[in-house]
């Protein structure tokens, strides 16, 4: 039994990639077809634990 809010904050990080190494929030929670409250929640709690860094100028967000 998978806890569903954990999974989907761990799915957050797989789209972090060297490819796409940052997403605007809007635009991931597109790709995700996650409601892009939720997904800031998410982002905003890995930006506090230093995982995540956002950009001041164009607002994105990316791996620290």
């Amino acid at each position: 039994m998978t806890l569903k809010t954990l999974e989907n904050a761990l799915d957050v990080l797989s789209y972090f990639t060297a490819e796409t190494p940052e997403w605007g929030l809007r635009d991931l929670a597109r790709k995700m077809e996650m409601n892009h409250t939720v997904l800031h929640r998410i982002l905003k709690t890995y930006e506090e634990k230093g995982y995540l860094i956002q950009n001041d100028s164009t607002k994105t967000m990316s791996w620290v």
